[in-house]
């Protein structure tokens, strides 16, 4: 079990057994627990023996210091939701990706209109060579958040690599561009060239 898994675990069990009130917060990479106190709250590092640390080492080693002043506080839907996610995340990149898939499928079922997990649908598709409906994710995925880079990506990828639609490879790869997504040399000397062909 990954570490996000093992806390999330463990933050069901803070509430259900010890009558704490905690809250689960995702950010990129990682999932930390915040527990109200009498004097206002504490950040918890479940898998890290409890250890309490402040805001300011999140915003510094996960956030960047990019994100809102905030964090947003899951509500037990999401909480699963991340856990189901999370646990589909861990079988994909071990390979088992009709696992993955089912269990992409059941995070939708909490939260229909994430489209970061069509992304991860799309992707656990792709790694099946199930390319159209790898396809098909991807589309979902963007009709709900058009500003998604790494969708993007995966769809011009796809279509580079696949479908042999250059225009549609070329049109994905160039939003990705202006979005500022690190990209495969090899897709970025593909769009290069497709640039001096249309010129």
């Amino acid at each position: 079990m990954m570490p996000w898994s093992l806390s999330l675990v463990l933050l069901r069990r803070a509430l259900e057994q010890l009558n704490v009130e905690a809250f689960g917060i995702v950010l990129p990479g990682h999932f930390f627990v915040r527990q109200k106190t009498k004097d206002g709250y504490q950040n918890l590092e479940m898998t890290n023996n409890g250890r309490i640390l402040p805001d300011v080492f999140y915003r510094q080693v996960h956030l960047k210091n990019i994100y809102p002043e905030n964090f947003r506080l899951l509500t037990k839907k999401e909480v699963i939701f991340v856990y189901i996610s999370n646990l589909a995340n861990y079988y994909k990149l071990k390979g088992y990706y009709d696992k993955a898939i089912e269990l992409f499928n059941a995070a939708l079922y909490v939260l229909p209109e994430n489209a970061s997990i069509y992304t991860n649908l799309g992707n656990a598709y792709e790694r099946k060579k199930e390319i159209v409906k790898a396809g098909f994710q991807y589309q979902k995925a963007l009709s709900i958040n058009p500003y998604l880079c790494e969708t993007h990506y995966n769809l011009g990828l796809l279509h580079f690599l696949y479908t042999g639609l250059k225009e549609e490879a070329y049109r994905h790869g160039q939003v990705v561009r202006k979005l500022g997504c690190p990209m495969n040399p090899d897709f970025e000397r593909f769009l290069v060239e497709y640039e001096l062909q249309k010129n």
